[in-house]
């Protein structure tokens, strides 16, 4: 009886510990590729002080951070439209610095405001190649205010001129 207890528990102990390396799932051959995450620019408003956006591009760019998209308001979708439509930090600042302010403002008295604002559109069109905004080589977005209900309007598509003048 002895002899047949130990003989069980040695087959339930071979049954148990035995088969162990048997019994382990096979190691993937194939390795899960990391994502590259993809790195937004959102670009602020702020006049003539929208330009010291050009120099946070020139210090991102020198760290190989090249962002796949970029929004931007007021100057910042000014400076952002160019970049996007694929003007490199270095030719956005030689533009800030030539730039006068009569090449982009036209002033007018009517009932919308005293900015006309073609020259700037005019201007943002000339300067990234009459380039729709669906064909900036950098995904672009510009976000205005509507007037009539205040809500966020977003602009993806179509003119960038347009786009900055809004």
């Amino acid at each position: 009886m002895k002899i047949a207890q130990f003989a069980s528990i040695g087959f339930i102990s071979l049954a148990l510990f035995g088969c162990d390396k048997f019994s382990k799932t096979p190691t993937p051959t194939t390795s899960v590729k990391a994502r590259e995450p993809v790195i937004a620019l959102a670009l602020g408003g702020g006049g003539a002080k929208g330009f010291s956006h050009i120099g946070v591009i020139k210090v991102l760019e020198s760290h190989g951070i090249k962002p796949k998209i970029v929004t931007g308001t007021s100057a910042g979708s000014f400076v952002g439209s160019i970049y996007a439509s694929g003007q490199t930090p270095y030719q956005l600042q030689n533009l800030a610095l030539k730039l006068q302010e009569s090449d982009i403002r036209d002033l007018t008295l009517n009932r919308q405001g005293i900015i006309l604002g073609q020259k700037l559109q005019d201007y943002v069109n000339r300067n990234v190649g009459n380039k729709p905004i669906e064909k900036f080589p950098i995904r672009f977005a510009a976000v205005a205010t509507r007037l009539d209900n205040g809500q966020k309007a977003d602009f993806i598509k179509g003119n960038a001129g347009q786009a900055v003048r809004a």
